[in-house]
């Protein structure tokens, strides 16, 4: 599968639009993603291991249930296959 970056994330994964990983779950794939990324870590996680609240996913253009993606052993539980796209897009501030 594949994560898609826009933003202020960009620079966490050294500007890669596109980063694929080879895994069946969306905890084991974000896991390969921080391994391969380390700054990225605490910039998508709170103290807690959780996803921080700015941030939103989206599995092939629908919405990701927050208590799904923002809970370690719920990412385990969720499948992911080769072709889906997951998008992580962050909340800005301002007017």
């Amino acid at each position: 599968m594949k994560f898609v970056f826009s933003g202020a994330l960009l620079r966490f994964v050294q500007f890669e639009k596109e980063v694929a990983i080879d895994r069946n779950t969306l905890e084991d794939c974000l896991r390969r993603l921080m391994l391969k990324f380390p700054d990225l870590e605490r910039a998508l996680l709170d103290n807690q291991g959780n996803i921080r609240q700015t941030h939103q996913m989206f599995l092939n253009g629908e919405a990701i249930e927050k208590g799904v993606y923002s809970d370690a052993s719920a990412r385990q539980a969720f499948s992911v296959e080769d072709d889906d796209s997951v998008y992580i897009l962050t909340a800005i501030a301002g007017g």
